[in-house]
């Protein structure tokens, strides 16, 4: 068996396939040159494979494949045959240590990172994939690289000094120039902020102090990335009725896929068409922005701010674009109901309070004195909600409760606004 071939049954099963929900017509894999020598074992490779949809969709991903002459319990893929190789058992390099030790050597990596001798790989992302190869760094493996997709190594170099994100220590590139990988500083934490506040809300612990720490930290992540710089002219101002075109853009997709979204489309437009008169401030944002993208220092020096790729399901064009950076508090804002949702008792007074608590919390840190535009914010809040209704329909049904509850419970709430 060809590893193509292998990889159209196998797809279905890696956490970073974004295709779970469609039907796989036809993968076709393209191998790219050696990272190890002729002869060595395990012969590690980067590949491309694209994969062309039933529905005539075609998406590509980015493969490190690892080859052994004999299986692994445990890593072993499948059995293939490779040219020159014979037959012998597929891996993915990213879950294996020995496999992705012979890549990381064969990548031009900055000094300061003294390889370990087996990475170990993180296994907690979602859309790609991280390995630790030294104490300062790791190795983030982009899966769907694209030509102008080099977002978050641009964002983490202007970022560089703010003291709350990750430094880059190096970055791989396919030979069509896409951003392949990227090499940065691990952060020794002692939990992300989706683990801290669960922790804390299921305990009844005060997540107020972390959480209005997180809304500043996020505030100067803001101020660096609407300064402008030689490539960047930082915050620039869009029509309001601009706004209000996208957010309803992205309803008619919903409205398409989702019946539940359908039944509430009337009522979310409205509450879109309530920005359309007022000018929005624009710049770089987070773009995914949310409790899991925070990791709180061991060293008590606060928050971290990690993974500015932007949403998953967005493409490359819409997540270079400027955005308001409400955006990135309301996908926060959002996360803390999650919190409340993944509780044994989500509807419980106590649980209720703890995450309009840490959720106010935020809110004030973040803005820092400042009005809050109540309209602007409650459109992005429900703009998020939507898309967590579709991603959850397609990776976790258990879950669409969660955002579907929210959109309903804002509509309510801006109904009952509107007729006071």
């Amino acid at each position: 068996m060809h590893p193509g071939q292998a990889w159209h049954t196998l797809l279905p099963r890696m956490r970073w396939f974004a295709g779970k929900s469609r039907v796989i017509a036809e993968v076709v894999l393209t191998p790219l040159p050696w990272a190890t020598a002729e002869g060595a074992w395990p012969a590690v490779r980067t590949e491309m494979l694209d994969v062309r949809y039933a529905d005539g969709g075609t998406e590509t991903y980015h493969l490190i494949s690892a080859y052994r002459r004999d299986g692994i319990d445990g890593l072993t893929l499948a059995i293939v045959d490779v040219d020159g190789l014979g037959s012998v058992a597929l891996s993915d390099a990213a879950a294996d240590p020995d496999a992705f030790a012979a890549y990381a050597a064969s990548v031009d990596i900055d000094p300061l990172v003294e390889l370990w001798a087996r990475p170990q790989p993180l296994g907690v992302e979602q859309s790609n994939s991280s390995v630790r190869i030294a104490a300062n760094a790791l190795f983030k493996v982009l899966r769907r690289p694209q030509v102008g997709g080099q977002r978050e190594l641009e964002l983490l170099t202007r970022l560089a000094d703010s003291g709350v994100t990750p430094r880059i220590f190096g970055s791989t590139w396919s030979s069509e120039g896409a951003l392949t990988g990227v090499v940065m500083e691990f952060i020794s934490s002692v939990g992300d902020g989706w683990q801290l506040a669960t922790s804390a809300c299921r305990n009844g612990t005060d997540f107020r102090g972390p959480a209005a720490e997180l809304g500043r930290a996020l505030r100067l992540v803001h101020r660096r990335l609407a300064t402008p710089t030689a490539d960047d002219p930082g915050t620039t101002t869009v029509a309001g009725s601009q706004l209000t075109d996208e957010l309803i853009g992205r309803l008619s997709t919903a409205v398409d896929e989702l019946p539940q979204i359908a039944e509430l489309a009337s009522a979310l437009r409205a509450v879109y068409e309530a920005v359309a008169q007022t000018p929005v401030a624009v710049h770089q944002i987070h773009g995914d922005f949310h409790l899991g993208q925070a990791l709180y220092r061991a060293d008590a020096n606060g928050w971290a701010l990690i993974d500015f790729e932007g949403e998953p399901l967005v493409s490359v064009g819409e997540r270079n674009r400027p955005d308001s950076p409400w955006r990135d508090v309301a996908g926060a804002l959002r996360s803390f109901d999650y919190v409340r949702g993944a509780q044994a008792q989500p509807d419980s007074a106590a649980v209720r309070a703890w995450a309009a608590s840490a959720q106010d919390a935020f809110l004030a840190g973040y803005a820092d004195g400042e009005t809050i535009p109540e309209a602007l914010l409650r459109a992005y809040v429900l703009d998020k909600a939507v898309y967590e209704v579709r991603y959850e329909t397609s990776n976790r049904p258990e879950w669409v409760h969660i955002p579907l509850e929210t959109v309903q419970d804002e509509l309510t709430g801006a109904r009952r606004r509107d007729n006071k």
